[in-house]
């Protein structure tokens, strides 16, 4: 589930433009909710589900409004839609293994990450030759490119560490609230 939500993700941010995108992940929220009120029996107050409910009606009108001025595609709805069922149910199944199994969030990404990103790794430079007309190994590595390249590998590894940390101690639902408010 993790490898589908990193690539929708993705694909959502190449298809669709940046402020659907960011909407669209608003969306995880209600998603999260309705999974863990059904599977889990959790309840929500009255003061949530209002808020829940203006979410959603605020990315329906975006999403509406960018796909009638051709700005948006019903592909592009579809791959937010998968990143956001996805993205959802992977910060539920994250918490719920390390509360399972007692894991430290180091732990369980140290158990996941080399899994995923070989599952990325296999067919990311094909779908990167489909979507930018070259090959990854046509590239002319730069001293910069490679020190953009660095920091974004560091700041994606602290990021990953900061949300199974979360994803532990917190619901997905108090996750994706705190991490949309930052």
């Amino acid at each position: 589930i993790a490898v589908i939500s990193i690539a929708s993700l993705n694909m959502s941010l190449l298809v669709n433009p940046v402020g659907l995108y960011q909407v669209a992940k608003l969306l995880i929220i209600p998603f999260v909710c309705c999974v863990e009120a059904i599977g889990y029996g959790r309840r929500f107050n009255v003061a949530t589900v209002i808020s829940i409910t203006t979410v959603v009606i605020g990315v329906a009108i975006v999403t509406v409004n960018d796909v009638g001025v051709g700005s948006t595609t019903i592909l592009g709805v579809i791959i937010a839609g998968v990143s956001v069922a996805s993205s959802g149910l992977q910060q539920i199944l994250c918490g719920a293994m390390q509360r399972e199994y007692k894991l430290q969030s180091h732990q369980l990404l140290a158990a996941t990450a080399p899994v995923q990103g070989t599952m990325l790794l296999i067919p990311g430079p094909f779908i990167d030759a489909v979507v930018s007309g070259s090959w990854i190994g046509d590239y002319f590595l730069t001293t910069p490119a490679l020190g953009v390249l660095v920091t974004s590998c560091a700041i994606s590894v602290a990021v990953n560490v900061s949300q199974f940390m979360c994803l532990g101690r917190f619901s997905a639902v108090t996750f994706q609230v705190r991490a949309e408010g930052s």
